[in-house]
Parts: structure tokens; C-alpha cells; sequence
């Protein structure tokens, strides 16, 4: 049997290296230099100038239309959660409780802003407008090392490495989640949990002596950071991944070794892999702990079922993006050229279809890596670099059906029940984006390949003459395709239907043939150049060739220009100045001074004044924008009108002008409505108008506060369906649970009788401390009009004298909101919030963390030493 050459020796590899290592910089870098130093901002300001009020000044502004709309979430999460962090600690607050969406609402518990993490230092200390850029850059940056050391780790050569590195810090999931940081963030931490575990569980050495504490701080630290960025989906798959890696390395090596299977399993890495584990989570628990509390009331839990969840993956044709990542459309392209008569199209909206957009759809990770994936699997492993025995290696097939598994839910096939089962997983919608494992998985097997390909010449010469004659078969099919479109318009109409095409946005079939020939003319290049690539690397195991020193830097060069060529152009590049710019009816609403809440009337759905743009301003508003709200509040807004944007993560604005009438929004202190259209309602009076909207004042707003007499009690087992049939502005409403808590006495609300609330003044309002004063005739019940939760704690004070405080309960008024119990007399209330389980966690991080970076740095004294 013919076996493989060595691969040649290379001496001046650390030079090499280093130069290879430069050019991934420098190419990821010039990627990002305008953002970075030039006068444009990765943030999307643009994005808000396609909506009211906004889109009245884009012109004057020089804003055509949005660069990528895509990345809104940049503009309206991202960048008003660092907002409102600086704003709250320029103000001497800790940013617990966020009083501008959803009628008040969590925030540092929710996790996602990455407060606690600590590489957001950038976002505490740099102008936002050029945080950003640079995080993102350091976490690509981050991902590429974390990536080559875990293949350092499993056995793959240092090439190897740079090149996996390469690919899963450049690939298409982490280019394309620029728009979710904190994604990237958790994402950048993976390999390097699971190359400790690999570690563990061969017992590989540190400084030439048998070592474990190490890899147990090391990889606590990774898994440590995951759960400081707050991004609980990413966290999940990433314990997923490791237990399954940790499971089939165990089994692994107690198959391979020629004893006892029982006796071979090495048993001793289960309780230092469940120290890691519990290590890790323990550093991330100031952020794990209040965020757990705060998603058991979370609207999304129980929303969906599996099938649903199904629903949200992406469809068996988005595969051809592994191949063709435009194939779909791409959210930064308005135009195209027709290839039959030379004439550009444009379009007023980006050119996208299908049920994935191309954000949620990026499962590419190049051509060469798919490539390389067969060499990988078509040998036994090579010796190991790192000098442990063969049958310890990691075999690339565990990496391939980590691949095939985590695609497989990528893809919505039934083996996601296996993920959907466990407890907590119905609240998590998207199981597309387990494309972070399957491309760590491609990843790593490319960086097996060409170290197979470097041992087996003969194979990497064939393939690169298979990828050269599939580039000029391709070449020629669309050839004749635009020769003879005419008369094969029925096949190739069959074609795009079946694998997903949509032709609908184009013309005709040539408009749509146009705009994707391109896109396989890349393909094509792609495949040249990777058989090139291919032709360089076999030939090098040639004794004097003078070509062998090139095949380094051709891979690595292919490989990053494809993968960046993926991102050309889509990055925002918006002018800073747009951050800055507030509309001349929002300044109206700014000069209203007192305590008040708006929203929008949006019959049409046009976006007016979208979700979180108030918060932008200030503002507070009834909707929202977050994937983690109470459910109690959505079933409160359900009540006033339908809510049509929770597959959006979204509170809608009022559809029906009818539900202007609503005595809800009355008690939520509603006092403005913007809308495009004539409000002929009464109640509701033109306060002013500009930039295409109307400014509408409700006259029946209730105050912020106000006190409602015991009497008018109404207990409810469902309080929802009693504001129905009891008017909520003159009937204290609550759930029968609560009649206890409040210290109501049986059969005390039988006969709830009808009174008008009265005003109570706010003496202070801050985002986590509301007090209030209160004269009360005869006991009644304070109420807030804020959204409950139960961090909220209430103390009680006789005017005037603090010194005699005393703890009331909080209950939950009208199935949503805030309110106490107090007797007659002259009083003083203080609401305070501080969020469920946030000191405990504080305490245990501290410890955890602690430990750990005492332990790191005894090893590394005692290396030192050595």
C-alpha cells in the first residue's frame, strides 16, 4: 500500500509565522481602517432616516437610504444600552432598572449589553462611535487565536492552525454577526473551552510536567467570559458542545486503548471537567443569576412549540450559501447590471429574499475550507505535534459529526429535538445559529486537511485538477445559460424553483440571471484559485522545487480574500454627526417636563418612530424592542389592542384607532400618540405637527401616581379579563393571589365600589428609586403606574419623619403594574429596585473569579521558577 511522504521540514517557520500571522492582520484590519480612523461610524444612524419622523430631514441630511438595514439592531439595542450605561453612571446611578421601554423594565439583569464582561472597557472609556469597530475587530482577532490554539491542541501543525484560526475568526457567522457584538463576544471564547477540555482529558503537560489546575483555570476563564458577555443562547450551545466533546473523547479513548474498555476510559478528567464547568459558571453568576430570574417571567417561555421552532430554521436551499452566500440577495446591493442589453437597474429596496435574511442565513466559511474537509477524512490522523500518543489524538471524524450534527439543527430537522427537549430551550427561536459550532467544526477539519494534503501530494495535485475543471465547467454553463436563456427559461425556471430562487424582485428571468451570474463567476474564480492553491501545495513535495516556499502564504491569501470579500462593503459607514440629530417633533416632546409616556398610532405598519428610537431621545414609551419582557405585561398590552411583532421581539404600536379609547392606556399615563393620520377621537387633542406626523395630547392620561380608596377592590383569578368588565381607572384591580399580601381581609373586596383616582405627587423619580408623598383620608392603595417586577421594594415613612420607615409588600395592580397598601394619614413612599439574586452573584463571581486569577498566576510563577 502506498503511503504518504513526511511533510518537509520548514526551519525558518517562526519567521513564516509571523509574516502569515501580519498579513491576517493587516487584511482584517484594512477591513476596518475607515470606521477605525476614518470620519464614518459602523453604527447605523442611517437606518433610522427611512422612518418618521427621521425621514423628513434625510435628504437635507445627505442621507440617500440605509447602507445595510440589516444591522438596525446596532442602532436600536446596541448602541442605547451603552447610552443609557454611561448616561447612568454620569449620574452617580448603577443602570439596574431601565424606565424607557415597556413602561419601565430590567435591564443589567437581561444580560446581551455586556456590561459585566471585561473587554467592554472599550464601550466605558471610547467615544461609542469608535468603540465599536474596535471591539469587534479584537474579537475577530480573538476568535483566530482561540481557534488555532484549540487545533494546536487536538494535533494539527502550526500552518494548520493559522489557517483554522483563520477560517473560523473570518468565517461568514462572524463577519456577518458584526451586528450583534455580544454574539461575537461568546463566540470568541469557544475554542478555547473546549482545547482545555481536550487537554484535561489527555492529560497533556505544562512546562514538561504533568498538569491539570491550568487547563481548569484557563478554561473556567473562557466559559467565565461566555457568561459575563450575557448572551445566554451562545452559552447554551457552547455547554452543549463541550458536552458532547468531552462524551465522545471519553468513549474515544477507552475504545482505542487494547485493554478493558471500563479500565481505559479515563474517568479522572470527570470531576476536573466539571470543576471547569462549575468554575466558569460561577465567575459569570453576577450576570447568570438575576438574568434566570428575570427570564421565568419572560413572554417567550412556553410561546412556541417544536414544530414552530422548526419553522424558524433555515430551509434545506440555503445550503447552495455554502457555496454562494449572495445567492439569496444581499442586503447592501440596490443594483444590478443586465448582461443582455449593458443597462444598470436600480432599486429602491436592497435586493433579498427568502426566509432567512443574510444575517441569520451566514453558514459560509469559503471554498478551499469545504475543500479540505475531504483530504481530513480520508486518512488516519498524523503523528502529533504536541508529541502525545496517536490513539490520544482527537480524530477528525469527531469533528465532522459535530459538524453534520450542529448543521442538522442549523437546518430544522428532527434530530433538534434533542436541543429542544431540555429545559429552558423554547424560549431560544433560532436554531440557525448553531452555525457557530458547524463552522468551528469546518474549521478545524480544514487545518486536518492540509496537513494530510501536505503528506499526500498526489491527492492535493488531483484535487486541484478537479477544481480546476469544475471552474471551467461552470464558466461554461453560464456561458450557454446566457447564450440560449430563451430556450432553456423552463429548466432553469425549475431550477430556481426547487432550489429556492425568487425572481419576483427582477423583471424577468434574464434580470435575475444577471444579477447571480456574478456571483457564480465568483465561485468559479474561487475554485481556480483554490486548485491553484492546491497545484502549489502537492507540488512542494517535490525534493527541489523552487515554488514549495509559496504555498503558505497562496493558501492563506485565498483563503482571507475570499472570506473578506464575503464582507466587502457590508459594514455600515454612517456619518457620526446622525447619531446626534433629534427630529423637531421629539424636540416638542422633550420640552414637556413632567412625568409621561407615549406611543404610536400605526394602522399601516410604516415603522413610525420605531421601537427603542424614544429611548434614544430620552423618551419613555409603552412599546419595546428586547427579547426579554414580562409576560404579564404583554398579556396587559394584548388587552388593549392586538400585538402583532412578537416574532420580532417587539411591544407594536396601536393598530386600531379604536383602541385610542382604551382605559389601559390611560392608566399607563399614555400622553402623547404620534400618528400620520387625523385622530377624530374627542379625548385625544392636535398638540402639533411636523416632519409628516401628528402630535396628539390625551387628555385623560392618569398621573404617574395616584391613591384609589380599598373599597373599590375588584379580585380576580384572571385580572386581564376584569379590566374588561370593571373600568380600571376607578376599580383597584388584582389578582386573587394577592388579597393575602396585601393584608386584605376575607371577604373585605365583595362589593367593590367605584371612585376616582386620586393624583399623588412624585417627589423624586430616578431610574432604580421612585418616592413618592401621599395624603390619604382613609386607607387606600398607591399606585405606580411602572412596570412590576419583584426587585422592587417599598419603605413607608410618616411625613417628615424618616427615622420611623417600615417595609411594605409590593403586589402586582392590574396584572402588571406596581402598587402598595397604606392607612390614613400624611406619608412618604420609596420605591427601590435592586435586581433578584445581583448581590449573591456579585459575591460568588468575586470568589470565583479571584480564585481563578490567584491560581494563573501562581502557575505562572512557579513556570517561571522552573
Amino acid at each position: 500500500m502506498k503511503t504518504c511522504p513526511e511533510p518537509d521540514k520548514q526551519p525558518s517557520w517562526h519567521v513564516a509565522a509571523g509574516g502569515l500571522w501580519c498579513v491576517v492582520a493587516l487584511l482584517l484590519f484594512w477591513q476596518f481602517a475607515p470606521l477605525v480612523f476614518g470620519n464614518k461610524t459602523l453604527l447605523p444612524a442611517d437606518i433610522l432616516f427611512q422612518f418618521p419622523p427621521y425621514r423628513a430631514s434625510a435628504e437635507k441630511l445627505g442621507v440617500v437610504r440605509p447602507h445595510n438595514p440589516l444591522y438596525a439592531d446596532l442602532i436600536l439595542q446596541n448602541y442605547p444600552w451603552w447610552q443609557f450605561i454611561r448616561q447612568s453612571l454620569a449620574e452617580k446611578q448603577l443602570p439596574f432598572w431601565n424606565p424607557h421601554l415597556f413602561a419601565g423594565t430590567p435591564f443589567l439583569a437581561k444580560g446581551q449589553h455586556m456590561a459585566f464582561y471585561p473587554l467592554s472597557l472599550l464601550f466605558y472609556f471610547l467615544p461609542l462611535a469608535r468603540a465599536y469597530p474596535l471591539f469587534i475587530l479584537l474579537h475577530f482577532g480573538l476568535a483566530v487565536c482561540t481557534s488555532a490554539f484549540l487545533a494546536r491542541t487536538v494535533g494539527i501543525s502550526r500552518f494548520g492552525a493559522l489557517l483554522s484560526g483563520m477560517i473560523y475568526g473570518l468565517s461568514g457567522f462572524m463577519l456577518a454577526q458584526a451586528v450583534f457584538p455580544m454574539i461575537i463576544a461568546a463566540a470568541a471564547w469557544l475554542p478555547l473551552v473546549l482545547a482545555m477540555a481536550e487537554r484535561i482529558i489527555s492529560r497533556s503537560p505544562h512546562q514538561g510536567r504533568p498538569a491539570v489546575l491550568p487547563w481548569i483555570l484557563l478554561g473556567s476563564l473562557g466559559l467565565g467570559m461566555q457568561a459575563l458577555v450575557g448572551h445566554p443562547e451562545i452559552l447554551i450551545y457552547s455547554l452543549l458542545t463541550l458536552a458532547f466533546y468531552c462524551l465522545w473523547r471519553l468513549i474515544a479513548v477507552g475504545v482505542a486503548h487494547p485493554g478493558p474498555f471500563a479500565a481505559a476510559v479515563p474517568w479522572h478528567a470527570l470531576p476536573n471537567l466539571a470543576m471547569l464547568v462549575a468554575l466558569g459558571l460561577l465567575i459569570g453568576t453576577v450576570q447568570l443569576l438575576p438574568q434566570y430570574m428575570v427570564l421565568q417571567e419572560n413572554f417567550r417561555k412556553e410561546a412556541a412549540d417544536f414544530n414552530q421552532v422548526l419553522a424558524w430554521a433555515a430551509p434545506w436551499q440555503q445550503a447552495i450559501t455554502l457555496l454562494v452566500p449572495n445567492y439569496f440577495g444581499n442586503p447592501t446591493r440596490y443594483a444590478y447590471t443586465n448582461l443582455f442589453n449593458g443597462l444598470t437597474t436600480t432599486v429602491t429596496s436592497p435586493i433579498s429574499w427568502g426566509t432567512k435574511n443574510f444575517v441569520e442565513g451566514a453558514i459560509y466559511a469559503g471554498i478551499l475550507p469545504l475543500l479540505l474537509i475531504l483530504p481530513a477524512l480520508r486518512r488516519p490522523p498524523p503523528p502529533n505535534a504536541a508529541g502525545r500518543p496517536s490513539r490520544q489524538a482527537p480524530s477528525p471524524l469527531l469533528f465532522a459529526v459535530l459538524t453534520v450534527l450542529a448543521l442538522s439543527f442549523v437546518f430544522g430537522t428532527p434530530l433538534y429535538f434533542m436541543v429542544y427537549i431540555l429545559p429552558g430551550m423554547e424560549q431560544i427561536h433560532s436554531p440557525f445559529r448553531w452555525t457557530l459550532v458547524s463552522t468551528l467544526g469546518i474549521a478545524i477539519l480544514a487545518g486536518y486537511g492540509i496537513d494530510r494534503l501536505r503528506r499526500c501530494p498526489a491527492v492535493s495535485l488531483c484535487m486541484a485538477r478537479a477544481c480546476a475543471a469544475a471552474s471551467i465547467l461552470l464558466l461554461t454553463s453560464l456561458l450557454l445559460t446566457r447564450l440560449y436563456l430563451k430556450q432553456l427559461e423552463p429548466a432553469v425556471g425549475a431550477i430556481l424553483h426547487h432550489s429556492g430562487g425568487n425572481s419576483s424582485q427582477f423583471p424577468d428571468l434574464q434580470g435575475f440571471f444577471s444579477y447571480e451570474a456574478p456571483w457564480f463567476i465568483l465561485l468559479a474564480l474561487l475554485l481556480a484559485a483554490a486548485g491553484l492553491a492546491l497545484q502549489t501545495t502537492g507540488r512542494t513535495a517535490g525534493e527541489k522545487n523552487p515554488g514549495g516556499s509559496l504555498w503558505q502564504p497562496l493558501v492563506v491569501l485565498v483563503v482571507a480574500a475570499d472570506l473578506l470579500l464575503f464582507a466587502h462593503r457590508l459594514y455600515p459607514e454612517a456619518d457620526p454627526a446622525l447619531l446626534h440629530y433629534t427630529p423637531d417633533i421629539v424636540n416638542k416632546m422633550q420640552k414637556d417636563q413632567t412625568l409621561w409616556r407615549f406611543t404610536t398610532l400605526d394602522p399601516e405598519s410604516k415603522k413610525i418612530f420605531p421601537a427603542n428610537a424614544g429611548w434614544l431621545h430620552g423618551l419613555q414609551d409603552i412599546r419595546g424592542y428586547d427579547s426579554i419582557f414580562p409576560a404579564g405585561y404583554l398579556r396587559y398590552m394584548e388587552t388593549i389592542d392586538i400585538q402583532d411583532e412578537l416574532l420580532f421581539n417587539r411591544i407594536a404600536p396601536l393598530r386600531n384607532p379604536k383602541a385610542l379609547d382604551s382605559p389601559l392606556l390611560d392608566l399607563l399615563n399614555v400622553k402623547y400618540v404620534l400618528t400620520e393620520h387625523p385622530v377624530s377621537n374627542p379625548r385625544y387633542l392636535l398638540a402639533g405637527g411636523s416632519e409628516g406626523l401628528l402630535l396628539y395630547t390625551n387628555t385623560g392620561a392618569l398621573p404617574r401616581a395616584f391613591t384609589l380608596p380599598l373599597a373599590s377592590t375588584v379580585l380576580a383569578e384572571d385580572p386581564f379579563d376584569a379590566m374588561r368588565r370593571h373600568d380600571p381607572r376607578l376599580y383597584m384591580i388584582l389578582p386573587a393571589e394577592e388579597a393575602a399580601v396585601g393584608g386584605l381581609a376575607p371577604g373585605q373586596a365583595a362589593t367593590p365600589t367605584p371612585a376616582p383616582p386620586l393624583a399623588a405627587p412624585v417627589a423624586s423619580y430616578q431610574n432604580n428609586e421612585v418616592i413618592i408623598s401621599v395624603t390619604a383620608r382613609e386607607p387606600v392603595w398607591l399606585v405606580l403606574a411602572d412596570s412590576y417586577d419583584q426587585g422592587w421594594k417599598a419603605t413607608v415613612w410618616p411625613a417628615g419623619r424618616p427615622e420611623h420607615t417600615t417595609r411594605l409588600p409590593v403586589l402586582r395592580a392590574y396584572g402588571a403594574l406596581r402598587a402598595v397598601k397604606l392607612g390614613q394619614g400624611d406619608w412618604t413612599v420609596r420605591f427601590r429596585y435592586r435586581p433578584n439574586g445581583l448581590a449573591a452573584g456579585l459575591i460568588l463571581s468575586l470568589v470565583a473569579g479571584g480564585l481563578t486569577v490567584t491560581g494563573l498566576l501562581l502557575a505562572c510563577r512557579t513556570s517561571r521558577n522552573r
